[in-house]
C-alpha cells in the first residue's frame, strides 16, 4: 500500500499550516469521493491534525476541531457505505479508531469508546485477513511475522509526508 499525498499539502505541511493541509486535502475528496488515495489522504490528515497537533496548537479552536472530526466521520461513513471490504482503508482507519476511540465518539452520550476501539481492531484483523501479505497491514496488525524493517523501507515509498513519519516513527518503535 502506498499513498500519495500532493505537493501542495505537502509543503503546507512543512509550513505548519495543518487546517490548510487538511481542508486542501478534504477539498480534493470532495471533488472526487471514490478517489480511493483522496479518500485516505483526506481521513488521515483529519485525524492527524486532531491527535498529533491539537495539544500543541493552542490557536485551534473548538469549532474547527469539531469540523475535523465531523469530517472524518463524514469520509468512514462514505467509505462504509461504498467500498467496505478495502484493506488499506481498514487497516488505517481501523488503526485511528485503535488509537484514538474519541475522535470517532460523535454522540458521547451514545457512544462507547471501548466499542469503537474494539471496532476499529476487528478492522485492523479484516484487513490483515483481506492482504496478509502486505507489509504495512501486517506491521499494523502486529503481526509477530512482519518485517517491520522491511515495512519501514515500503513506508518510505510513501510521498514525504507527515502521516508516513508517523507510521514509520510508530512501527520502528511498536509501543501502541
Amino acid at each position: 500500500m502506498i499513498l500519495h499525498y500532493p505537493i501542495e499539502s505537502i509543503q503546507m505541511e512543512q509550513r505548519q499550516q495543518w487546517d490548510k493541509a487538511a481542508n486542501y486535502l478534504y477539498d480534493l475528496w470532495k471533488k472526487n469521493p471514490f478517489d480511493k488515495n483522496n479518500l485516505l489522504t483526506a481521513g488521515l490528515e483529519q485525524w492527524y491534525y486532531m491527535t498529533i497537533y491539537e495539544p500543541i496548537v493552542p490557536s485551534m479552536e473548538i469549532l474547527e476541531f469539531d469540523l475535523c472530526m465531523n469530517r472524518l466521520a463524514e469520509i468512514m461513513r462514505f467509505w462504509t457505505e461504498n467500498e467496505p471490504l478495502e484493506a488499506a482503508y481498514l487497516s488505517l482507519f481501523g488503526y485511528c479508531m485503535k488509537v484514538q476511540p474519541f475522535w470517532f465518539c460523535l454522540d458521547s452520550q451514545k457512544d462507547d469508546i471501548y466499542a469503537i476501539q474494539a471496532a476499529g481492531m476487528e478492522m485492523i484483523a479484516k484487513a490483515h485477513d483481506l492482504a496478509p501479505d502486505d507489509a504495512v497491514i501486517s506491521a499494523i496488525a502486529d503481526d509477530s511475522s512482519a518485517d517491520r524493517s522491511y515495512c519501514i523501507n515500503e513506508l518510505k515509498l510513501w510521498d514525504d509526508c507527515a502521516m508516513r513519519d508517523y507510521f514509520i516513527s510508530v512501527l520502528a518503535n511498536p509501543i501502541l
